[in-house]
């Protein structure tokens, strides 16, 4: 009876035993099969959503900012249009930065277009849906870095509503050093 109760309790624990995993700090983290489980799936993926994030800020949102944060406004006066036999407005500006033109939006529409054309009437640089309520103001509009190179340019102002040409005025870039 002692034998047999013996080898009874020795079979009873081996079989427990083979069903109860040692205890390991990496042995949970480490198992495939735990990683199906939803919760630990869950944490990946969102661990990869907050790295593609951050990545994503530090590669293209922060270098933006930086470069609107050290624009430099370039005519303290509005650009308008001049007449016949004046010079041109100039703009000089500082090569591989930003920079902002101010400009005045004439007319009574509701919306407009503000488009930067080459002399070869090429679009470099456009800004849509601006309301006329932003243009009872200056308007700023910010032209990021290494946009347009040195020469002459058209300022384009167009009425959204109707499609057509409110004004154009030609302006010329100059790189100061």
């Amino acid at each position: 009876m002692a034998n047999a109760r013996k080898v009874v309790q020795d079979e009873l624990k081996a079989h427990i035993y083979s069903h109860v995993a040692r205890f390991s700090i990496f042995g949970s983290w480490l198992n495939f099969r735990m990683m199906l489980h939803p919760i630990p799936a869950a944490a990946c993926v969102l661990l990869v959503a907050v790295s593609a994030f951050g990545i994503y800020q530090n590669q293209v949102t922060i270098p933006q900012l930086r470069d609107q944060a050290s624009a430099q406004l370039v005519t303290p006066q509005p650009i308008m249009r001049h007449s016949k036999g004046e010079a041109v407005t100039a703009l000089a500006v500082h090569r591989g930065r930003g920079f902002l033109l101010r400009l005045d939006i004439p007319g009574e529409s509701s919306s407009y277009g503000v488009s930067v054309l080459s002399s070869s009437n090429a679009r470099k640089f456009s800004v849509k849906n601006i309301s006329r309520q932003d243009t009872n103001q200056a308007l700023e509009i910010f032209v990021p870095a290494d946009t347009l190179d040195a020469g002459r340019y058209f300022l384009l102002i167009e009425d959204e509503n109707s499609k057509g040409e409110v004004d154009r005025i030609p302006f010329d870039i100059k790189f100061q050093d």
